[in-house]
Order: structure tokens, then C-alpha cells, then sequence
């Protein structure tokens, strides 16, 4: 870091009383998979779901419809979730609890894996710029089945992935 920056970054924060809180990244991976969706599109995110718990993924998804204090305990599962399976339509990108828990699961650096629900939709917007480097799954485009081989083969090749760097940092 060059010594103008240090300084700068100095001056914004002086002493660790005033440094912004950084959430727990190395939580223990409790889960593999947190999706995160609209309300709205219940029925295809729960789909997916019982999908993927036939594939004996360990998955966190909020069924009580959670808001408010709740929110902790979607955190919570974004921190000690490895992907992060956001669920795009109109509905999520209007909802402030899903625009939240999208840009927290960046921020926490998980791997998002955007499913685009709903015809015709197109992320813009925050959800746009959050997901503009990520290979969207088309589940309006697709037969179900294709889209959730194709989530399947997202989730087992950013796997490799991870271990392949993990060795090489070994």
C-alpha cells in the first residue's frame, strides 16, 4: 500500500474505536447452499430446493417468511454458507430484505450463483451491477431439469475451483 493511501485510509480511520465493523467471514461453513428469494416466487425456489436436497446439499432458506430481528438469522446463514443461490425476478429486486441480503453475501465474499425466475426479466439496477461478471441460470428459459443440471454443474465446478486453489496454496 503506498504511503498517500495509508494515509488517507489514517485519516478516515484514526483509531479502531471508529472502523467500521467487518462481519465474520471465516464462520464454519454450516451450510453449503442459502438461497435467497422473494416471497413471490415461493414455489420454484422451493422446488429447487427439495431439488437440491436430493442431492444431499446442506441448504438454508428462510420458510417463515422472516423480517425485522429476524434478519440476523439470515446472516447468519450467508456467513456460514459457502454459495449463495440469489433467485432473480422483479419481486427480489424491489425488496429491500433481498437487495440486503444479496449485497451482504458479497460483501462477505460468497459465491453467488443468480438464477434469473421469471420471463423476461432482466437484472438492472443494484442487481445488475451486483451480478454482472456471474453466468446467470435461466430457470423461465430452461425445462427444470436442464436449469438445475446446469446449477448443479455451476456449484460443482466453482468446487474444483476452490480446491484446486486450496492445494495450490498448501
Amino acid at each position: 500500500m503506498s504511503k498517500a493511501l495509508m494515509k488517507t485510509r489514517a485519516a478516515a480511520f484514526p483509531s479502531p474505536e471508529y472502523r467500521p465493523a467487518t462481519p465474520r467471514f471465516t464462520k464454519p461453513q454450516k451450510y453449503d447452499i442459502m438461497i435467497s428469494y422473494s416471497h413471490h416466487d415461493r414455489d420454484l425456489c422451493f422446488r429447487i430446493y427439495n431439488r437440491l436436497l436430493e442431492h444431499k446439499f446442506r441448504i438454508w432458506i428462510d420458510k417463515e417468511n422472516m423480517h425485522g430481528l429476524q434478519t440476523n438469522a439470515m446472516a447468519d446463514a450467508i456467513e456460514a454458507s459457502a454459495f449463495v443461490i440469489i433467485c432473480m425476478s422483479d419481486d427480489y429486486f424491489n425488496s429491500e430484505y433481498c437487495e440486503q441480503e444479496a449485497k451482504y453475501a458479497k460483501r462477505c465474499k460468497r459465491k453467488l450463483i443468480p438464477l434469473i425466475m421469471t420471463k423476461d426479466f432482466h437484472p438492472s439496477g443494484w442487481l445488475g451491477f451486483l451480478t454482472v461478471d456471474l453466468k446467470y441460470i435461466n430457470f423461465s428459459k430452461y425445462e427444470f431439469d436442464k436449469a438445475v443440471g446446469m446449477l448443479l454443474d455451476e456449484i460443482e465446478m466453482y468446487r474444483q475451483w476452490m480446491i484446486e486453489k486450496w492445494f495450490k496454496a498448501e
